[in-house]
């Protein structure tokens, strides 16, 4: 679960990156194909460690159930909403 969660929540930081004062939706990293593409790859290798046997042993990761994966999204998409909010508020204050 740890590891899940942490890797997912490095891919999901990529959003985060650009300033407060442009939006979520539209810029330079969201608007960007070869992010999407990036993402799209280590989302796939990170799955591949879960569903290629040999390499879910060599890490030593235990098959997870519907219920600890919806807790791995929700544990890893936290740091995007709370990055977000603390971005909108303060853009308020600006």
């Amino acid at each position: 679960m740890k590891f899940f969660s942490l890797a997912l929540s490095q891919l999901w930081h990529v959003p985060n990156l650009p300033s407060r004062k442009v939006s979520f939706f539209n810029n330079e990293v969201t608007t960007n194909h070869f992010v999407w593409a990036a993402l799209l790859l280590c989302t796939l290798l990170i799955g591949g460690v879960y569903w290629i046997a040999p390499l879910k042993e060599i890490l030593g990761i235990q098959t997870i159930n519907g219920n600890v994966w919806l807790a791995i999204l929700a544990i890893s998409i936290a740091p995007v909403v709370f990055i977000q909010l603390f971005k909108r508020v303060f853009k308020i204050i600006d």
